[in-house]
């Protein structure tokens, strides 16, 4: 693996500037020129004939390959209908030869800095002084302070330090959004030149806008020369397998990976601190990056290597890069061309204010509580839909969709227990004749493609490498639990093969819209039928989502169901990958679609629902539903347990009445008179940085309104509010066991008493 791949021009030719793990550079000739592909001559450039496949048809046809002495040539000399002339020519590298090299793992150090906030809770780095900065990395902990030196000797020890320690990245959190933009300015206002680049260069900061897919707002980047910068953050917002926490600021995640120490301070407090007490404080944040950081490049490692693509290609990914550069470059074996993008493809999945596909099927069948409940669990269900019919942008052809006009089509009820359940013209969610595969789609009608099973596609062939490897890491991680290198190995190819069936719903690139419409369609079926079945087999089906059932009954069903769903599928397709396991869990409360609360066989309970947790829910509300829960659970009074949380509601601390609210626009496209746009309006005037894609954290006044934090150290809070936000929350379940309203719930919380207006039931059938 290398450490870093940057393309430049010497003398009007393309040469790629690489570092090695270690810090060597080299900078090599171009391993060939910069080109495109165009379906006519064009009068610039070398120009060679050759027959190419076309991805749009899968016909053959002569285009023309013009290479450019440099990128800028390039793209000067564009045409209309160039095919593949936007790809950056250090991609363009990975996916034609990619960047192959033996290495260790990459040293890094962490630095975290801290700033007075002279006007406000909240530092502008134009006028107040870092008072501290941090650093750690192996075997070395260091924390300098405005009490000890000057600032602008604490700026020199760090560019010091990081050319003493001479690592290959630098980890901050949160870091191109704060400590870096810090530094840089401060650097400037002291008249340091901040020379921390591996060739005495300054770092260079950058911002990126995503208007569209999974990344949406304002992305910062900073290029350091001869090493990374490593924003654990990014990884972290990234991270799905993170759950049940209120925010993914640093004490936040360290805390729920149970890292320490973790040191909290009131930020209005921050300037009382003791010259010591400032240096412990500022230390143990960096001391959280750095641990954090050796998680998280330990998962990214394996993902460079199988890619082929150098560690700075890795930490600037976006979520299309991994399959992008696995697809290109095997349509690029095939001597297959993207000519065009997905939505260019298929224009009728792509139209503006209408929904392209169909998603997963999600059904509350019977709410209530419940104990000893099993869940069946489709193992891997996407990739394994893409493995068994062969979906592979080269392998399907011949797409038709029958719009939802035909009235003889019958709208799915999505009602279990109806009779027409899962009927339209085709007689079902799916129909299949030889290669000839039809799927309905209540956006779009009937989606039908035909499936190459001449041979395997390329996404067949990946996935299965993928899931034969990834059994091979679980057998061995078994065998040696100690080493972490493994359970490393298996994230990254977890992360290939769920991102392979996302990519083909993103707009740009070699995806396939009809590849996503029919793999959530299949997903769709055998859900379906999987109730079904263990209904007619005796069990009661409480809930169903993406990939799951949850359900009440004697039997485990997963050997019967997949057994099932294998059977639904013609010989012709490979079933073999199709799996489906159970899990248990002691009880749970199911309130609503995708809404519910389970305990686990070990007690922990598990918290799902976008009314019931998030980041947009103050801690409180966290702490009053789970207790909330348990007295469910354990049949205690419920009104009792309200009365008590609401007589103590004034002694939770500030961080419990904090919400957070993500801009998912630039912020000047808020009006200023909802919500988010005043809460912008007061940063702005506070001289908050805020930008598209922020994450604005409040908390609600009786003087103030809304406030954002860092405005002010005097908070007025109004319990009155977070009184009817938790009354808010528990209703969702306490509708379902005492028929408790939300204004019931808050008379309980003010003291009053309300009883229930039903007698719950525990349901069980174990």
């Amino acid at each position: 693996m290398l450490l870093k791949v940057k393309t430049r021009t010497i003398d009007n030719q393309t040469a790629l500037e690489v570092y090695e793990i270690g810090g060597k550079l080299h900078v090599y000739k171009a391993p060939f020129k910069p080109y495109y592909y165009a379906p006519f001559d064009v009068n610039s450039g070398e120009r060679q004939q050759l027959e190419k496949t076309l991805l749009s048809t899968m016909q053959k046809k002569q285009l023309w390959k013009v290479a450019f002495p440099n990128t800028y040539a390039l793209k000067d000399c564009r045409v209309d209908g160039g095919m593949e002339d936007h790809i950056p020519y250090d991609q363009r590298v990975a996916i034609d030869v990619g960047y192959k090299q033996a290495s260790g793992a990459p040293s890094h150090d962490a630095f975290d800095l801290e700033m007075e906030s002279s006007r406000g809770m909240f530092p502008n780095a134009a006028y107040d002084k870092i008072t501290a900065i941090s650093y750690v990395g192996e075997n070395f902990k260091e924390c300098k302070t405005i009490g000890d030196v000057p600032e602008y000797e604490l700026i020199h020890w760090f560019i010091d330090t990081v050319k003493k320690r001479n690592p290959d990245a630098l980890d901050t959190y949160f870091g191109s959004f704060a400590d870096w933009p810090w530094l840089e300015l401060r650097a400037k206002v002291n008249n340091i030149a901040l020379s921390v680049g591996r060739d005495g260069s300054k770092p260079y900061l950058s911002t990126r806008t995503f208007n569209s897919g999974k990344k949406v707002g304002e992305e910062k980047f900073v290029d350091i020369g001869g090493r990374v910068h490593f924003d654990v953050w990014k990884e972290v917002d990234a991270d799905q397998t993170i759950f049940g926490i209120k925010n993914k600021q640093l004490k936040t995640v360290a805390k729920w990976f149970g890292l320490g120490p973790v040191i909290e301070v009131d930020r209005s407090q921050m300037a009382r601190l003791s010259n010591e007490q400032l240096r412990e404080y500022c230390l143990s944040d960096a001391n959280l990056t750095y641990e954090l950081a050796k998680i998280y490049i330990r998962n990214l490692l394996p993902l460079a290597e199988y890619l082929e693509i150098p560690l700075n290609m890795v930490l600037d990914r976006t979520p299309s890069h991994p399959s992008n550069y696995v697809l290109r470059r095997h349509l690029g074996k095939l001597n297959i061309v993207v000519d065009k993008g997905n939505s260019e493809r298929y224009p009728e999945f792509y139209q503006e204010g209408r929904k392209a596909y169909q998603g997963a099927l999600i059904n509350l069948i019977k709410p209530g509580v419940y104990e000893n409940i099993g869940k069946l669990d489709f193992k891997s269900m996407y990739p394994s839909i893409l493995v068994c019919f062969n979906y592979s942008p080269e392998s399907i052809y011949d797409t038709h969709i029958h719009g939802t006009e035909n009235e003889s089509i019958c709208k799915y009820c999505e009602d279990v227990n109806c009779s027409e359940c899962s009927l339209n013209s085709l007689g079902a969610w799916v129909d299949i004749k030889g290669n000839k595969i039809s799927v309905w789609d209540k956006y779009l009608g009937i989606i039908t493609v035909k499936a190459n099973l001449d041979c395997d596609s390329i996404t067949r062939k990946v996935i299965k490498e993928w899931m034969a490897w990834r059994s091979q890491l679980k057998a061995e991680q078994k065998k040696h639990p100690e080493k972490l290198e493994l359970e490393s190995q298996q994230w990254a190819i977890k992360v290939l093969m769920n991102a392979m069936s996302g990519y083909h719903g993103m707009q740009w690139g070699c995806g396939c819209y009809p590849i996503i419409a029919h793999v959530t369609g299949h997903g769709r079926y055998w859900i379906d039928e999987a109730t079904r079945s263990i209904i007619a087999n005796g069990a009661t089906a409480i809930e169903r989502d993406t990939d799951g059932i949850y359900y009440v009954g004697e039997t485990d069903y997963a050997s019967q169901v997949t057994e099932l769903i294998r059977g639904l599928i013609p010989e012709q397709f490979d079933k073999s990958v199709i799996k489906v396991d159970s899990e248990k869990y002691s009880a749970g409360i199911f309130y609503d679609e995708k809404g519910y609360v389970l305990r686990k066989t070990d007690g922990k309970l598990v918290f799902h629902g976008s009314g019931l947790k998030g980041r947009h829910i103050p801690r409180l509300c966290d702490k009053a539903l789970e207790r909330v829960a348990v007295a469910i659970l354990e049949k205690e009074d419920v009104a009792d347990l309200l009365s008590d949380i609401g007589r103590n509601i004034k002694s939770w601390t500030q961080a419990d009445f904090i919400m957070t609210a993500e801009l998912k626009k630039r912020p000047d496209e808020y009006s200023n008179k909802n919500q988010y746009g005043k809460l912008i309006q007061k940063m702005k005037s506070a001289n908050i940085p805020v930008a598209w894609g922020s994450e604005i954290q409040y908390v609600k006044t009786r003087d103030r309104g809304f406030l954002p934090l860092g405005v002010s150290d005097q908070i007025n809070v109004d319990y009155g509010y977070y009184m009817q936000r938790i009354a808010a929350v528990v209703e969702r379940v306490l509708r379902v066991t005492h028929s408790y309203n939300k204004k019931q719930i808050v008379t309980c919380l003010k003291g009053g008493r309300v009883e229930p207006l039903k007698n719950f039931e525990v349901k069980t059938l174990c």
